[in-house]
């Protein structure tokens, strides 16, 4: 067994297979399984999202950032952004297992009315945790202009 996540290898050529034991794995479970909210048009609205780290090493924030993993939210893309699947890092500076870890996300809505349908999921270098996804929807309703 090596250390780290490969597995054991047969040397032998009659053994066409690979036994893969997963050792020091990180694994992430949401508090919540999805979230909707509405944004009023041209303002700014931050979100925390809770993960718990349910593997065997701790996380740390250099590493750790919360993603979209399907859908899209660039409509929403606050200048905090690394990029437009790329949201927030880890708010601790690290995460130990068995301990919650917190991303914060903050959300520009558009002047245009709109619906934005995406999958959260935290990842380690690029890598999802993720045991699941949260999905959210974020609703930017059209404007009321008053005289």
């Amino acid at each position: 067994v090596v250390e780290g996540g490969a597995g054991v290898i047969p040397t032998s050529p009659t053994t066409p297979w690979m036994d893969v034991i997963v050792q020091d794995a990180p694994s992430a479970r949401p508090s919540a399984q999805s979230f909707s909210d509405t944004i009023s048009p041209i303002s700014t609205k931050s979100t925390t999202y809770t993960f718990k780290n349910t593997g065997s090493t701790t996380w740390s924030s250099d590493q750790t950032s919360l993603n979209i993993v399907s859908g899209s939210a660039a409509g929403l893309r606050d200048s905090s952004w690394a990029s437009d699947t790329q949201l927030a890092p880890l708010n601790e500076a690290s995460v130990a297992p068995g301990s919650n870890g917190t991303f914060t996300v903050t959300y520009d809505a558009p002047f245009e009315s709109g619906s934005y349908s995406f999958a959260l999921a935290p990842k380690i270098s690029g890598n999802n945790i993720a045991l699941s996804n949260v999905s959210n929807t974020i609703t930017v309703p059209k404007a009321i202009y008053k005289a």
